[in-house]
């Protein structure tokens, strides 16, 4: 089984950021054996927690603390305000967890910015392509202009080709950024000079010495940049695929967008739904009932899988669970939902529940089979309308 690191340098706010692991975790992770690395760097105390508390079920989640020697990072309304004290930060964060995943011998590493939200085919398809560098596409207004890729040809950020030492008229080379940009708008996979931010690195380039560190007699800045000229220089060739375009968060506005990206994508159908929801359920039903209450705070992102009834007949059933097991969670060992089952309607589905508690005044251990059904909406994607135990 090919194991993969999906990793990312997290300096995030919250709001950005829940998006962003919600989004790793719908991934269609098919055949494949995928842990997580992040490297927290946040500024807030509430987006470190969202790092501790992501614990999809099966994997391993690697957790590393930046230095505290960090300086402000400011991202305003138009722009993002880089500098190379914070380039050289993140060029650190990044290669570290390019020799984690060399280290841990991990075949692929996807590296990712935290403002990114996935395709939930992204991953496979990426791999399918058998690159051993190759970037998902997508697309940002850096200056509230129009929209232009994390791709590019050459140099610095060259949008358009030309032969070494071609002089182009400036109407010239209008025209072929146009031609460049049209073309990324067609689904394919095209060779490129410079990447970044959405990146599979298999263990091939891993093991050559690809790194995002500083090249000391090149003007440009940026990692992504160094990271590019040293792979090319190492043989290696870049790629851009453009078949499941991600979604970027770059500014606060941007939010606005997620629900017409989930829109977009038909992988959400119920039968897909279907993995989502028996993944979700285990984390959450994995966790303690504290964990599982805060669905009644919102400190869970409930609304990506719950409507409003379907989060309250969740919670009903939940509360019945501990009159019956008591409110100790120390006493429930595990508690283990199975992938659901779903109707030929797509509206409705079956879910076995595994209970398996410890009663620790008779040193006995139990376990409880049930049967609950959801009633499923389709609502951005299908959510859990109504839950309830079927016998």
């Amino acid at each position: 089984m090919m194991r993969v690191l999906i990793s990312s340098s997290v300096r995030q706010k919250k709001a950005i950021l829940e998006q962003f692991l919600l989004s790793i975790y719908d991934l269609n992770l098919n055949g494949l054996k995928v842990d997580y690395a992040f490297v927290d760097d946040n500024d807030s105390e509430s987006a470190s927690n969202l790092l501790r508390n992501f614990c999809p079920l099966q994997s391993k989640v690697w957790l590393f603390e930046a230095k505290p020697d960090r300086e402000p990072y400011v991202c305003d309304d138009k722009i993002h305000h880089w500098n190379n004290r914070l380039i050289s930060r993140v060029a650190n964060n990044k290669d570290l967890l390019l020799q984690h995943a060399l280290k841990e011998q991990y075949d692929y590493i996807l590296l990712l910015d935290s403002d990114l939200l996935l395709h939930p085919e992204t991953i496979l398809h990426l791999l399918s392509s058998r690159r051993d560098i190759i970037s998902e596409i997508f697309w940002t207004r850096w200056n509230y202009t129009y929209e232009l890729p994390n791709v590019w040809v050459r140099d610095e950020y060259t949008l358009y080709r030309s032969k070494r030492g071609e002089i182009l008229a400036e109407s010239e080379e209008r025209k072929r950024i146009t031609e460049f940009l049209k073309e990324l708008q067609e689904p394919g996979i095209y060779k490129v000079g410079g990447l970044g931010a959405c990146t599979l690195i298999s263990r091939q380039a891993l093991s050559e010495g690809v790194s995002f560190q500083d090249i000391y007699n090149i003007s440009f800045q940026g990692e992504d940049r160094y990271f590019c000229i040293r792979a090319v220089s190492l043989g290696f060739e870049l790629f851009a695929d453009t078949y499941y375009p991600c979604y970027h968060i770059y500014r606060d506005k941007d939010l606005e967008g997620v629900p017409a990206f989930l829109r977009s994508i038909p992988y959400r159908s119920a039968i897909a739904f279907s993995k989502i929801a028996g993944h979700m359920l285990n984390d959450i039903l994995n966790s303690s009932w504290d964990t599982a209450h805060n669905l009644k705070n919102g400190d869970l992102p409930a609304d990506r899988y719950f409507t409003e009834s379907g989060r309250l007949s969740f919670l009903g059933w939940l509360e019945r669970k501990q009159e019956i097991f008591g409110e100790d969670e120390k006493k429930i060992k595990l508690i283990q939902a199975e992938k659901a089952v779903f109707a030929k309607d797509g509206c409705t589905a079956t879910l076995p529940v595994k209970l398996h508690w410890h009663d620790s005044e008779q040193s006995l251990e139990n376990s409880r089979e049930e049967t609950v059904e959801l009633f499923l909406v389709q609502n951005i994607g299908w959510k859990i309308d109504g839950w309830q135990a079927k016998y």
